[in-house]
């Protein structure tokens, strides 16, 4: 947690601005904190009672992957980021 308000401070942004995946009792205070919070599929339970979004993928299997496009589709900023990577 002090780590991720130290890089909004660098930032000058607020948590609320960032988005956070996480999927054990370690990362819940983090989880509760930012403005968009998600955990893999095979987070347990009580994790996943606590986010914004649960992945469709599994961690090590393409969750952050799945959350990032998620994040860049829902601010219609995927088909643009896409094409500047073909460049």
């Amino acid at each position: 947690m002090k780590l991720a308000q130290r890089l909004c401070e660098e930032r000058h942004i607020s948590l609320q601005d960032m988005a956070f995946i996480g999927d054990d009792v370690n990362d819940l205070s983090l989880l509760r904190a930012v403005g968009f919070s998600a955990t893999p599929a095979d987070a347990l339970d009580y994790i996943q009672q606590e986010v914004h979004y649960v992945t469709k993928k599994q961690g090590g299997q393409g969750a952050f992957r799945e959350l990032v496009e998620k994040i860049l589709s829902d601010s219609g900023l995927l088909q643009s980021t896409i094409e500047s990577l073909l460049l």
